[in-house]
């Protein structure tokens, strides 16, 4: 913001110079008193009005960002990169329209470039961040925010508090010296991937930070105090998530009516059917267990999504074949509400705070295997490779590939693992533009619910062309009450749910550090297992 303002004075201070040489040189002379010919008037002048034309296009963009309209907020970033090629904030535009368009590859190179530009650019650094941690590459994301941390104390003089408090920065209690203002922004950033990474230490001094600075709003606030009871409680605690061994293999069963993955594991020495959920970061245990092992809270916390005071132990050891996972913090809480759906009360729900310590977790549902790699394993040309973005909303996280269908070059993102009875449930503005007609759609088949069953030809994921099967339409605006949430906080369009239906047939591996999943499809599709319409 302070760069943004500068800038504008800048170019206030030329345009005014530009105009006071511009009448000198109406004397008879070639010459004005300042020293510039005609020519170069005219250059500064016509620099000054292009300038301010690519900050007013910029503006304009920023205006369609804020007001849901990526494609005008694109159409405007290009007309004032086609004025000037090396404009940051134009970049900062396109990285923020391509996110919310879909386009994660288009918006990080944007940002990519902004960067470039300018290394201390703080809305690209934002986006740029923003988008490592939802492609897994969470160091990267946290240097980067660094480096605006780092930027504060640019031109910044320390000297002693005046009462208490400074003009300008923040009065450091300890020292008595007004030290450089602090952002709120990098830090939460950095905190959601301490946080994931069980960072305890760099997690408790951002925190400290983040209640130090100023800019949260309450709810951010209250969100930040959950994570900071969190890694307060494990101040200290070493050894935590600590991983034996290099491959661990158990059962894999699969919920297909919930797309609930679970398989067995030893806690401790006891039995624990144990479902695997990269939809959360923490682990959860049932009261059970905690009781059996006879393990002692060491703390009671309000923690993201419950508002109760819940325990949090730590179980000794979590062993998945020949894989032992030690000192695994865990929630305790009653996970009787997952019977309906597996049969069974589990014991245990590993989050993706233990999922993230792994190269690869590979889920073999045909085979009914789940394999869990701590370095990821070679893949072969027969496995496709997609990316995978993780989108945030703090109390779940959304696992998203892309997909297109029946031929069509429009690809669009769609939850892996939904739960719709269907190959594919997407929303109409993701079938419209893959070549179908409004008449298709409508009138929908659920007035109230908008739901239109379609036949989907085929189903594309990667290079892979897939026989189709049913569809689902959803027609209503918003199109569904989950996928307008996931839009609304993350502000990425998700075009739909890539339903268990399908899945289940393949062989899918999570590579969570990389951004990326790859499906190895069972030799033919098809048969009595294959959904159809």
């Amino acid at each position: 913001m302070r760069s943004a303002a500068l800038k504008t004075l800048q170019i206030f201070a030329l345009s005014s110079l530009a105009s006071t040489v511009a009448c000198a040189g109406n004397k008879a002379s070639t010459e004005t008193p300042a020293g510039l010919s005609q020519e170069e008037i005219d250059a500064q002048r016509e620099k000054v009005v292009q300038a301010a034309k690519v900050q007013g296009l910029v503006g304009l963009a920023n205006g369609d960002l804020d007001n849901g309209r990526y494609v005008s907020a694109l159409r405007r970033a290009d007309e004032a990169l086609a004025d000037n090629p090396d404009n940051p904030d134009a970049y900062v535009v396109k990285g923020a329209a391509y996110w919310r368009a879909g386009q994660p590859a288009e918006s990080t190179e944007a940002y990519e470039k902004a960067v470039e530009l300018d290394p201390k650019n703080f809305a690209a650094i934002q986006g740029l961040g923003r988008n490592l941690q939802a492609t897994g590459q969470h160091a990267r994301a946290l240097e980067l925010q660094d480096q605006l941390i780092a930027a504060e104390s640019d031109g910044f003089s320390i000297r002693p508090c005046v009462d208490g408090g400074c003009e300008e920065g923040i009065c450091d209690a300890g020292s008595n010296m007004c030290k450089p203002p602090m952002e709120v922004a990098p830090r939460l950033l950095k905190l959601w991937s301490q946080y994931l990474l069980l960072d305890i230490e760099g997690a408790t001094n951002t925190v400290d930070e983040i209640f130090l600075s100023v800019g949260a709003d309450e709810i951010t606030l209250d969100l930040v105090q959950r994570y900071a009871a969190f890694v307060k409680a494990l101040s200290g605690r070493e050894g935590l998530l600590d991983v034996e061994g290099t491959v661990g293999s158990s059962d894999l069963a699969l919920d297909v009516a919930g797309g609930i993955k679970h398989m067995s594991a030893i806690v401790g020495e006891e039995y624990a059917r144990t479902i695997v959920l990269e939809l959360q970061d923490e682990c959860r245990v049932h009261p059970d267990l905690v009781a059996a092992l006879g393990l002692e809270a060491v703390a009671n916390i309000k923690p993201v999504g419950i508002d109760a005071e819940t325990p949090l132990v730590i179980l000794p050891e979590v062993t998945i074949g020949d894989l032992k996972i030690k000192n695994v913090p865990a929630l305790v809480q009653d996970l009787s509400s997952f019977e309906a759906s597996i049969g069974e009360v589990p014991s245990l729900v590993l989050g993706r705070q233990v999922l993230q310590r792994f190269g690869a977790v590979e889920f073999d549902f045909p085979g009914g295997n789940v394999n869990f790699h701590v370095e990821a394993p070679a893949r072969g040309p027969e496995v496709q490779e997609l990316p995978l973005v993780m989108l945030d909303l703090h109390v779940l996280h959304v696992p998203a590939v892309p997909v297109s269908i029946d031929g069509n070059d429009h690809s669009f993102w769609a939850w892996l693992g939904g739960s719709w009875g269907s190959v594919l449930a997407l929303t109409s503005k993701a079938y419209l533009k893959s070549a179908h007609r409004p008449s298709e759609i409508d009138p929908p088949d659920d007035e109230e619910l908008g739901l239109k069953m379609v036949f989907l030809d085929s189903l594309h994921v990667g290079e892979k062309s897939l026989p189709g099967g049913g569809g689902l339409v959803f027609t209503n605006t918003p199109p569904e009450a989950t996928l307008a949430k996931v839009t609304e906080v993350t502000r990425f369009e998700l075009g739909g749910y890539l339903n268990v239906a399908r899945v289940r047939n393949w062989k899918v591996s999570y590579h969570l550090q990389e951004g990326k999943v790859s499906v190895a499809f069972p030799a033919h599709e098809g048969g009595e297992d294959e959904p159809d319409a």
